[in-house]
């Protein structure tokens, strides 16, 4: 069962049906297109055997040679890497995670990308924050879809590997797939402490929108519109493992007001490096 400090309560148990479980029962009456391999894989046992089935065939390979056994032209951009991964599992849609199979076992797929080094070559992105939850001061962590994403959710990596420092998308090998789950160390320590900052920046009235800088210490200033680039003071990537990213097209782009300061959507993210290093104590399926 998962452990927290007295003063949190409740203690939910790991066990507890999911989320997102529940909502794919539901969507099974009335989604007229069911995904092929929702019938294929009927638990994580013989899933988890699929892709290591998968790997034997064309692990060690890279996304060209791959997408040429497959009989299909894959695109010339990032979606490269999970465009192959939905044909080698049969599929021919565009997006793993919309497969019923997935949603209904709470299965996150992130394709990951090492560098030469074997580095991350990019930091991942999680979920966007709800902020009718962080905004809410009654509101308990363990009650949030917060802490749901963190608790509930098991990762699949499909991981490439880049051969040589800025090869061609077509060069990545593929070397096979790992499965985590983010620890209940990792909840009550990164997690909750990240939703506690936010929540108390929102009920304190100390949210604020403050300037970007270059690591050269000078004012960032957006190409397109002239102005200053600024951020609300949501912690950053410097500031630890999870941290707070803005998105939008251009600086004008900012449609959320929240205690009277406006910004892009903000996401949740979690450093590649964090990842790459906890992935590398697991084996491949």
């Amino acid at each position: 069962s998962y452990s927290h400090r007295e003063s949190c309560y409740p203690h939910p148990p790991r066990f507890r049906l999911k989320r997102n479980f529940v909502s794919s029962l539901v969507r099974r009456y009335f989604d007229k297109e069911r995904a092929t391999l929702d019938s294929t894989y009927s638990s994580y046992d013989s899933f988890y055997g699929r892709c290591h089935s998968i790997t034997e065939l064309y692990g060690n390979k890279n996304i060209g040679q791959i997408a040429e056994l497959l009989g299909v032209m894959a695109p010339k951009t990032k979606s490269a890497a999970e465009y192959v991964i939905v044909r080698m599992f049969g599929g021919s849609g565009k997006k793993l995670n919309n497969i019923n199979f997935f949603r209904k076992y709470s299965i996150r797929i992130k394709t990951l990308t090492l560098s030469s080094s074997d580095k991350r070559t990019e930091d991942m992105k999680l979920f966007p924050l709800d902020f009718d939850e962080v905004s809410n001061p009654d509101l308990m962590f363990e009650e949030s879809s917060f802490f749901e994403y963190f608790f509930n959710q098991h990762f699949l990596f499909p991981i490439f590997k880049e051969p040589f420092l800025e090869c061609p998308l077509s060069e990545n090998i593929f070397l096979g797939f790992k499965e985590m789950m983010f620890s209940e160390s990792f909840i009550d320590e990164v997690a909750k402490p990240l939703f506690c900052n936010i929540q108390r920046l929102i009920v304190n009235h100390e949210l604020k929108n403050v300037p970007c800088y270059t690591k050269n210490g000078r004012l960032r200033i957006n190409k397109k519109t002239g102005t200053i680039m600024s951020a609300p003071n949501f912690p950053k990537s410097r500031d630890g493992v999870l941290f707070i990213r803005g998105g939008g097209n251009d600086s004008l782009d900012k449609k959320e007001y929240i205690e009277g300061v406006s910004m892009y959507y903000q996401t949740v993210w979690c450093k590649g490096t964090y990842i790459v290093s906890e992935l590398s104590k697991i084996p491949f399926l």
